[in-house]
């Protein structure tokens, strides 16, 4: 599922995708293209039999193999201008540990479609002070968005929309 990658993608630094039963979807006719897809998503794509022990060796080899070198970041989706603002508003405010490991943005796309025990849950392990500049970040980013038409109760659909956009972009 693309729309999930896409997500995975958003908040890794190095990914593999193994497409499993690439040979089930070769029978009906499904060619995929999976150096193409590896340059559409700028990580690597091993087609894999999921019961094959020699394609479990094969990607433990290639891991093993790739651990170390410098990778550029993989593709991850772009949202709207007004929700890309309200995301840097956000991430502003993240602290630096979040930042570094690449979960600011996704942290922040969370955030800013959370509300009650989910946005609770979110923020539980920030402190006090982090917890309060978020929060305070988030009402900025709601506020600009309200600004500019896009109620809280669309940002959901808004960022669904994004990525199920990307993925069907990707596999044209």
């Amino acid at each position: 599922n693309l729309n999930l990658v896409l997500q995975i993608t958003e908040t890794q630094r190095r990914c593999v995708l193994c497409l499993n039963f690439i040979s089930e979807a070769e029978r009906k006719g499904i060619r995929v293209n999976t150096e193409r897809l590896s340059e559409l998503l700028n990580i690597p794509v091993i087609p894999i039999e999921a019961h094959g022990k020699r394609d479990a060796m094969r990607i433990l080899s290639y891991i093993t193999e790739h651990k170390d070198g410098e990778y550029p970041p993989p593709v991850a989706p772009t949202y709207p201008e007004p929700i890309e603002r309200a995301l840097e508003i956000i991430c502003a405010s993240m602290p630096e540990r979040y930042i570094k490991n690449r979960l600011a943005r996704w942290l922040s796309l969370r955030l800013l479609d959370a509300e009650g025990d989910f946005l609770t849950e979110l923020t539980e392990d920030f402190t006090d002070s982090e917890r309060a500049m978020l929060l305070s970040a988030k009402a900025d980013a709601s506020g600009l968005l309200l600004s500019l038409g896009i109620s809280e109760s669309e940002i959901g659909d808004i960022i669904v929309e994004s990525i199920v956009s990307a993925a069907e972009q990707i596999s044209k």
